[in-house]
């Protein structure tokens, strides 16, 4: 077995292999014949006996998931091994491991964690006109630690599928990737996705996706997206950095790079308690990092979406659409850049470093975050590659349509759920008149799950109409998107008994029309009339950390409450932070009350423009707390609620 330049494999029997010679015989004292094995010494192993500077020598192997043995010698793709774990056993100093094809996963042989210990200028690269997966599905674990290196590089991997519970906090650092104290680490042409670092106790846990501890790295070209971390007990241990986490002097140098949707989970019932720092990044005790050309977007949490950023530098990116704060505290350094869409741009004080940026309102994103030619932020913000370029798209339903047709003008589907089952990027959805319900092929809630830029066009409240009758279910969900615009339907008919044992992004806020953690949306013309929900706010609308612009629509005839009654029953808005533009609408004939708003948020609004607020009223003579607009107090600072130019009349109890 000849491996790397004709040494011998380790498990070679022409290791020790001379019956009468000993190596000290033939003067090969500080030779070698077999690779990462000491000098030759005792009986002389056979064959060539390489210098000790030629055992340095760059070496490359070769591993296929597919077609390859690890009984191989693994020096050509015809001779790959089957395993990474196998390829990292030959040595992790001045060599290239290739990865042919495919998936590395349990079934395929791979042992998880994949550990890299002590490497010094290692390679780990997938092909050159593609990518491959280590795929920790199944193995309970995270997908790669690696300890004590320096030098490290990894080239077109997706890493994903990690689930690390560990023993303490700080051991369950880093579901995707764990990298401690090592330094020039280098990923690029990488995703990090669907990982998730857990703790059931006592303590703070970071990094879904990557944990960088006490060392240093460099990602170019990478996404981290749709990460997650989870803190089982007290109130004041919290998921940290769900995508990337640093902590003790670390360093990150991001360039090229998209941060999405990342996000936590919390025990049943503890949705306000657990809330995370940090959801994009979060940098712990004197880090340092920079973003340079990045889109940072799509995250929701109790402050910011990047957090303890004071050793950040932000150059030519764009932070925008997260759900709370862009960032914590002010950057040393914030250049050419665009913070728009967020709940703010800091959510403490705003840096002295921010020069040439666009920061609060719409700089006018078009086809995800490109900008319009005649944006007024034109040559800000974050660029992107030609591959990763989106194109709008436009699908039709009718009720004469068909699910098997092309979704175009002349051939539409016959249902939204058709409609919404593909890529939701980008993407405008032309509804016909009619009436879509169960018995029409609808699947409910129809749910859009981190999209953007997504637009639902009715032909009219009065002609287009979404009916959950029978259902069980609430008519629709949206949930972790942003730049989402819902324009000129009915829905109705939804009756629902809310589940409690789930994640809060699964539990139901409204029997209508249902909005978690997005940012940016709309609901404009429409009509959320006739629906029920059981033990909760939220009968027609709720909108939970979200930021809604509600004009020229009505929400009308909803019911929240059991035999004790509710409250709410129109709109309910809660989560941190949240907001509520309501303009020239109607909250009228709710039962169980017109507006919930619990103000522990954060400085949430709730606004109402020219708007009728009447007749909402009990569901039975034990309701106390029904009414027009209900605020109820919460955690410091408070929020704020606004009335101009509105009429409230006939609300039972109170009117505010």
């Amino acid at each position: 077995k000849l491996v790397r330049n004709y040494h011998l494999d380790l498990a070679s029997t022409a290791i020790n292999a001379s019956s009468i010679m000993k190596a000290g015989d033939l003067a090969f004292a500080g030779k070698y014949a077999a690779i990462g094995r000491d000098p030759d010494t005792g009986f002389a192993d056979l064959g060539y006996h390489h210098p000790a500077a030629q055992l340095e020598a760059t070496a490359t192997y070769y591993v296929d998931p597919e077609k390859g043995n690890d009984g191989n010698g693994g020096e050509s793709d015809q001779d790959a091994f089957k395993t990474l774990t196998k390829a990292i056993s030959m040595g992790v100093d001045t060599a290239t491991v290739r990865i042919l094809r495919g998936t590395c996963s349990v079934e395929s042989g791979e042992t998880f964690p994949i550990t890299i210990n002590g490497a010094s200028s290692y390679t780990i690269a997938g092909p050159d006109n593609g990518m491959v997966t280590f795929d920790a599905d199944g193995a309970n674990s995270r997908v790669m630690y690696v300890v004590s290196g320096s030098g490290l590089k990894l080239r077109n991997i997706c890493f994903c599928n990690g689930r690390m519970t560990g023993t303490s906090g700080a051991l369950a650092h880093g579901g995707g990737l764990r990298i401690e104290n090592s330094s020039a680490i280098e990923l690029s042409n990488c995703i990090v996705s669907n990982n998730v670092a857990r703790y059931e106790g006592n303590n703070s846990v970071g990094g879904g996706g990557i944990a960088l501890l006490s060392s240093s790295a460099k990602l170019l070209n990478c996404q981290i997206v749709r990460n997650s971390a989870y803190v089982g007990y007290m109130a004041n241990c919290r998921p940290l950095g769900c995508g990337i986490y640093l902590q003790d002097s670390a360093s990150a140098e991001m360039t090229d790079c998209v941060i999405a949707r990342n996000t936590y989970e919390a025990p049943n019932n503890q949705y306000a308690y657990f809330e995370a720092y940090g959801t994009a990044i979060y940098m712990k005790n004197n880090c340092t990092g920079v973003l340079r050309n990045c889109l940072v977007y799509g995250h929701f949490g109790r402050q910011s979406a990047i957090d303890e950023c004071s050793g950040l530098k932000v150059y030519s990116s764009t932070i925008a659409d997260n759900a709370c704060a862009a960032l914590q505290t002010g950057a040393v350094e914030i250049r050419d850049s665009i913070i728009a869409g967020n709940y703010k741009p800091f959510y403490n004080d705003v840096s002295t470093g921010v020069r040439n940026c666009w920061m609060g309102d719409d700089p006018g994103f078009v086809d995800g975050y490109h900008l319009l030619a005649d944006s007024p932020a034109k040559g800000l913000g974050y660029t992107y590659p030609l591959e990763m370029a989106v194109a709008p798209r436009e699908v039709w339903v009718a009720a004469s349509g068909d699910d098997t047709n092309a979704g175009t003008e002349a051939a539409p589907y016959r249902t939204i759920t058709k409609a919404l089952s593909g890529v939701n990027d980008c993407l405008t959805v032309h509804v016909g008149a009619g009436v879509y319900n169960s018995e029409a092929g609808e699947v409910f809630p129809l749910q859009l799950l981190e999209a953007g830029g997504v637009k639902l066009v009715g032909e009219g409240a009065a002609k287009t109409v979404i009916d959950a009758t029978g259902a069980s279910a609430s008519a629709m969900r949206v949930v972790c998107s942003s730049r989402i615009a819902i324009e000129g339907i009915t829905i109705r008919g939804a009756k629902v008994s809310p589940a409690t044992n789930v994640q809060p992004w699964q539990r139901t806020g409204a029997a209508g029309l249902d909005f978690m953690a997005t940012s940016v949306a709309s609901v404009k013309s429409c009509v959320i009339t006739n629906n029920w929900i059981e033990s909760r706010p939220g009968g027609g609308l709720a909108v939970r950390n979200t930021f809604l612009t509600l004009t020229d629509s009505r929400i009308v005839g909803n019911t929240s409450g059991n035999a004790t009654g509710d409250r709410g029953a129109g709109i309910c808005v809660a989560g941190r932070p949240s907001s509520l533009l309501m303009d020239r609408c109607e909250l009228s004939d709710n039962k169980g009350g017109g507006l919930y708003f619990y103000s522990g948020s954060d400085n949430a609004t709730v606004e109402f423009r020219n708007s009728l607020i009447v007749r909402n009223c009990r569901t039975n003579d034990k309701i106390t707390e029904d009414g027009g607009v209900m605020l109820e107090g919460g955690n410091s600072p408070a929020g704020t609620f606004i009335a101009d130019g509105c009429t409230f009349f006939g609300n039972r109890n109170y009117s505010i």
